[in-house]
């Protein structure tokens, strides 16, 4: 923990028994194979969507035949079996889709964390709002649906205006970034534009 090594090996730790799991499962059964083909991993968070084989493997050490180490001890934060948390996304079965949206674990703490850059420290003024357009960056790039993402804006609108941020240039660069980046929503950028400045408030 915390050397510059330690997620590469991590990573190829969990590998060689992600391998061998699958290669096995290659050997005997191709379809049962495909079921994993949704399985995602960074470092020590795993996701398996749609995969009716995961609670076997890993209910089963290796040397049982299952997926990871008897060493490696597990823990399953699913919300429900439609419903999970992953890196910041809250992902939840919607039909034969998936809706994804920003999931914050600071706003799980019994305590508030203070976080983004404050307009009276010792900064250019200029970091705080290019904080904000990085945030919109990120929280269109999880978001599936425009509601998740407008929610998102006015979280962290909201954080920048307590730390001292002005409401007319947030909603510049709201307006900046929505003109130019938002395409995957069906909804026109006018409207986005319109909801934002309306729960911005003056």
């Amino acid at each position: 923990m915390g050397t510059n090594c330690a997620p590469v090996l991590a990573n190829l730790y969990l590998y060689v028994y992600e391998s061998q799991y699958v290669d096995k499962l290659m050997a005997t059964s191709v379809a049962r194979a495909r079921l994993f083909h949704m399985t995602f991993r960074y470092i020590d968070d795993v996701m398996s969507l749609d995969n009716p084989l995961w609670t076997t493997a890993v209910q089963h050490t290796a040397t049982e035949g299952g997926l990871y180490p008897a060493e490696l001890e597990l823990s399953d934060t699913s919300i429900t079996n439609e419903e999970a948390h992953f890196l910041g996304m809250h992902v939840r079965s919607a039909g034969n889709r998936f809706h994804v949206s920003v999931f914050d674990k600071r706003t799980t703490f019994p305590f508030e964390v203070r976080r983004y850059p404050r307009l009276d420290s010792l900064i250019p003024n200029t970091i705080p709002y290019g904080v904000f357009t990085g945030q919109l960056h990120r929280g269109y790039r999880i978001c599936s649906e425009h509601q998740d993402f407008l929610a998102f804006s006015m979280q962290v609108a909201q954080r920048l205006i307590t730390n001292g941020c002005a409401r007319h240039r947030l909603l510049k660069k709201f307006c900046a970034f929505v003109r130019t980046t938002v395409r995957k929503y069906q909804v026109k950028a006018q409207m986005l534009t319109e909801q934002f400045a309306c729960e911005l408030g003056n």
